[in-house]
Order: C-alpha cells, then structure tokens, then sequence
C-alpha cells in the first residue's frame, strides 16, 4: 500500500518538477509547511495563509501543492474497498486523507481562493491492478489538475 502513495506522490512531484526545475522553492516550502492547524478549516483560510508570501502564479501553486503533499495521506483503505467516501475535497481537508479525486478537488479549491486558474479533470488511468491488454474502465477512475502558470497549462 505505501508502494502505491508513495508511486501516486512520485507522479505529482514529477509533474510539479516539470514547471521549473531551476527555482528555488525552499523559502515558499518551509512557509507552507509551517501552516498552524488554525488555518485548515476553510479552502479560504487556508489558501489565505499558504499564498501570502508568494510572488507569482508558480509560488502560488507550489506553497498550495507542498502543503498537500505533506498533510493529505492517500487513503489506500477506501481505495481497495471501492468505499470512496474520502474523494470530496471538504473530506480531504477535513480528514486529511483522500484518492485521487479529493486531492484534485481540494487543491482546485484552494487554488480557486488564491485567484489561479485552475481546473479539474476526470478521466482515465491503467494503474494499479491493470493487466496490458485489459478492458479500460467505461467511467472515469482517475482525476487530476490543470494550473495556468504564466499563461501556460500545466498539469499536476
């Protein structure tokens, strides 16, 4: 089960690292990670407090990303149950656990009050359980974001 969040985790930082590989993040990571429980009641408090010494669109997004990759857990139980009762983002932020679906939908939220362009977006993935030349699922299984960073998408 670890195998699998820390295969999720990889994935995102991957994704992240693309943006820019060359800045600097130390001073925006150790604000985000230094977040007072205070805070982590609402999308807006939150954001509030995560984006305040941020620059720029990119600052914004990692202080918002960093801070999710450090407090939300992926809720592996719920994921091989099928129970996905964790994939809300008001459940992410509350319980500090979620799939895939929760951490899109709470770092959109978050990133919705910080004024990024962000986006949601369902669709599909061939992880964790699938067999090469299997059925690909009729319904969306995975989800992840789109973030406008200096006029470009990126995706996270």
């Amino acid at each position: 089960m670890k195998r699998i969040t820390r295969l999720i985790l990889l994935t995102t930082v991957l994704a992240f690292s693309q943006v820019d590989s060359k800045t600097d993040f130390s001073e925006i990571d150790s604000h985000a990670l230094r977040a007072p429980a205070g805070v982590e009641w609402s999308f807006e408090t939150l954001g509030r407090y995560l984006v305040e010494p941020a620059k720029n669109d990119k600052e914004r997004t990692r202080a918002i990303f960093r801070w999710i990759t450090q407090n939300i857990s992926y809720d592996t139980k719920a994921f091989f149950s099928g129970e996905l009762s964790t994939s809300s983002a008001g459940s992410a932020l509350k319980e500090k656990k979620a799939v895939c679906d929760g951490y899109a939908g709470l770092f959109e939220q978050i990133a919705k009050t910080t004024g990024l362009e962000v986006a949601k977006i369902s669709g599909f993935s061939k992880g964790y359980g699938f067999v090469a030349g299997g059925r690909v699922d009729e319904r969306p299984n995975h989800a992840w974001n789109a973030v406008k960073i200096d006029g470009n998408w990126h995706l996270l």
